[in-house]
C-alpha cells in the first residue's frame, strides 16, 4: 500500500501563526465572515465539486476550488478556511480555502482469525488526548505517537469485531515492521467505520484498545454525528510527520 506523508507542513504552521480568527457584521447582522481552522470530512457533490462537510447540517462549498479534491476519494483533512454566511443563519456555505491538508484516511478492517489478526502487528503506541483525537461523521480519527526511527515504515489498523458483546469495540495495531528504537513521532489517521454503523446502527460512544508502552489500554471517545470545529494547536500539527500507511 502506497505510504501517504503529510505535507506543507512549515507553510501551515506559518499560516496558523499569522491567522487571526475575526467575526464581523454590518448593523442588520446580514452577513458574518469567520477564519476558521477545522477537523472536516472532505466529500463530492453530484456535479463533481470537492465541498467540506463542517457538521451534520452545514456545508462549505469551496469558492476558489474547482473540481474534486483528491480524485473525488472521502477523506478527513485539515483545513483553514474563511466562511461567508449571507444571513447569519445559513447552514450552505461560501467558503475561500486558505489551505486544505488530508489525513491517511482508511477503512476499519474486520478481525478474522489470531493469526490473521496478529499481521496488524502489536507494536506500541499511545494515543493523544487532543481534539483531533475524535469520533464522528462515520469515522474514528487518531493522533497518536510511537517510536521512530530513520526511514522505516510502520503500518496502523484499526480492527472490528473484537468484542462480540460490543460491536463498537475496535483494536488499534502498529506494525513497525521492527523499527521500534529512535524518538517519539507523531502522526494522524482517520478510519471510516460506516460499514459497522450500518449494520449495528449509530453508537453513543467507540471504545479503542491499544498496545500502549505502560502494557494495554481501553480508552472511550463520546461518538458525536456531528463534524467537530476548533482551532489547531500549531504545535500538534508540526509534530504530525510520521509515515503510515
Amino acid at each position: 500500500m502506497k505510504m501517504k506523508r503529510m505535507k506543507f507542513i512549515f507553510a501551515i504552521v506559518a499560516l496558523l501563526m499569522s491567522s487571526v480568527t475575526f467575526v464581523s457584521c454590518d448593523d442588520d447582522d446580514e452577513m458574518s465572515m469567520t477564519v476558521l481552522s477545522a477537523l472536516v470530512t472532505i466529500k463530492t457533490d453530484d456535479e463533481g465539486n470537492s465541498y467540506f462537510q463542517v457538521d451534520k447540517n452545514t456545508v462549505a462549498h469551496l469558492t476558489n476550488v474547482n473540481g474534486k479534491l483528491y480524485d473525488g476519494k472521502e477523506v478527513r483533512a485539515l483545513t483553514q478556511f474563511e466562511r461567508v454566511n449571507p444571513d447569519g443563519r445559513s447552514q450552505d456555505w461560501q467558503a475561500r480555502v486558505f489551505w486544505v491538508d488530508s489525513i491517511l484516511t482508511k477503512k476499519a478492517v474486520p478481525s478474522v482469525d489470531v493469526q490473521t489478526d496478529n499481521e496488524y502487528g502489536s507494536d506500541p503506541l499511545e494515543v493523544t488526548r487532543s481534539w483531533t483525537t475524535v469520533a464522528e461523521d462515520g469515522y474514528i480519527t487518531l493522533h497518536f505517537f510511537t517510536r521512530w526511527g530513520f526511514g522505516g515504515k510502520h503500518r496502523v489498523t484499526l480492527v472490528s469485531g473484537v468484542n462480540p458483546a460490543d460491536p463498537f469495540e475496535f483494536d488499534f495495531r502498529h506494525n513497525a515492521f521492527g523499527d521500534t528504537e529512535g524518538q517519539m513521532s507523531y502522526g494522524i489517521v482517520a478510519f471510516n467505520i460506516k460499514d459497522v454503523i450500518a449494520q449495528a446502527g449509530e453508537p453513543t460512544e467507540v471504545t479503542i484498545n491499544i498496545n500502549s508502552y505502560e502494557g494495554k489500554k481501553q480508552f472511550k471517545l463520546k461518538y458525536n454525528p456531528v463534524v467537530g470545529e476548533d482551532e489547531i494547536d500549531a504545535q500538534d500539527l508540526a509534530n504530525m510527520n510520521v509515515k503510515v500507511e
